[in-house]
């Protein structure tokens, strides 16, 4: 009896180095360096617009609650909007949501496009959630990125690629995102892809264990090659690149830090550095950053009080410091947050966010227009 005692002993603890090994190896793949090759590339931005204009839209919502809204652009100066919405965050009826506006007006009404039991169907494997839905048009097609949970919470969440041929409202499966080749949970996205000489960076990030940044590497069609992990302790990263020196400013969720973190990263490996951002204060909420010229930035984001506030702040300095431009919302104790930000082809800023959970707020302005209050 003893002998079976220490037997099973040695076992559990031999079960337990080897669990340990293939984490340790997992997360060692996750961290190699990429090849040097990959370049960014210069984003084809319209004209922007210099009439002082602004225009608010709330897109309806028949759901109890709604979140994590997301704009992309479509042809024709149309912007598509993506958002997850049901009974509450997480809930098995959480459906993705679309609707298309143009011109500052709803042209494509509010309609659900998205199901777990759907996505179930597509993927061939049980679904239990719909969580962010990221978006991305590209050679005539739209493929979308949105995390999936099937057993537990957000920390066990997975990516799963679908492509549509008509604009979003229909889907094949693309592929799940495997990004160790172990342990393939708490993956999950939230910003847009980057274009390089090789396709697109997707940011994602974990949120199990470890909350760091991970930059998934896909080819001119989408599909994954590889990814890569950076030490920064927090979610939800933006990235913003450098054509003149192949660097990239991020931008990301702070878990702990009273502040907006930034860093700046060469895709080879060879340079990342990391620090908070004082002139942003952020209680752990999410941002949108878009760039406006060689060293301006544009940044929507919460304060550091909650998310009851949204504000609009521009750097000149290329993210390195900061003014408030523009108080979007200022109600403490409510709750305005995941705000996506674009310029449309029509060259103003396309801004949506989380309104109380309640819509979704779309804003149509140009940069003079959003600027007023800074002047």
């Amino acid at each position: 009896m003893r002998v079976d005692k220490a037997l099973q002993k040695t076992s559990g603890v031999q079960a337990l180095l080897a669990l340990l090994f293939i984490v340790l190896v997992s997360l060692s793949v996750l961290s190699k360096p990429i090849q040097p090759s990959v370049e960014f590339k210069a984003p084809a931005l319209p004209d922007l617009a210099v009439q002082k204009t602004m225009q608010s839209l709330a897109l309806p919502s028949e759901t109890k609650m709604v979140h994590a809204s997301y704009i992309e652009q479509l042809p024709n100066n149309r912007q598509l909007l993506y958002w997850f919405g049901g009974s509450r965050e997480g809930h098995k009826d959480v459906q993705i949501y679309r609707a298309v506006v143009q011109n500052g007006e709803i042209v494509e009404p509010v309609s659900a496009v998205l199901s777990a039991p759907m996505l179930s169907e597509l993927s061939g494997r049980y679904i239990k959630k719909l969580g962010n839905p990221v978006a991305k048009h590209h050679n005539g097609k739209l493929y979308v990125w949105v995390v999936s949970v099937s057993v537990g919470g957000w920390a066990t969440a997975k990516v799963d690629m679908l492509i549509s041929e008509d604009e979003g409202k229909t889907f094949v499966y693309g592929e799940k995102l495997n990004t160790s080749p172990f342990f393939n949970i708490s993956n999950l996205v939230r910003n847009p892809p980057v274009a390089t000489s090789q396709g697109f960076i997707l940011p994602a990030y974990f949120e199990l264990n470890r909350l760091d940044p991970l930059f998934i590497h896909l080819d001119t069609n989408m599909r994954m090659q590889h990814a890569q992990t950076l030490p920064m302790n927090a979610i939800q990263p933006i990235l913003i690149p450098n054509i003149k020196d192949n660097t990239a400013k991020i931008f990301a969720r702070p878990i702990e830090q009273k502040n907006i973190q930034g860093g700046l990263w060469n895709p080879d490996g060879s340079r990342w550095e990391v620090s908070g951002i004082e002139s942003l204060p952020n209680d752990s909420a999410d941002s949108a950053v878009v760039q406006i010229g060689e060293d301006k930035l544009l940044m929507v984001h919460n304060g550091g009080n909650g998310r009851g506030q949204l504000y609009l702040s521009i750097s000149e300095d290329g993210g390195e410091h900061w003014q408030i431009a523009k108080t979007l919302e200022d109600q403490p104790g409510e709750r305005f947050a995941y705000p996506s930000m674009i310029i449309g082809s029509d060259g103003m800023i396309h801004i949506s966010y989380t309104y109380k959970r309640q819509h979704i707020q779309y804003i149509r302005a140009t940069i003079p227009a959003l600027l007023a209050e800074a002047q």
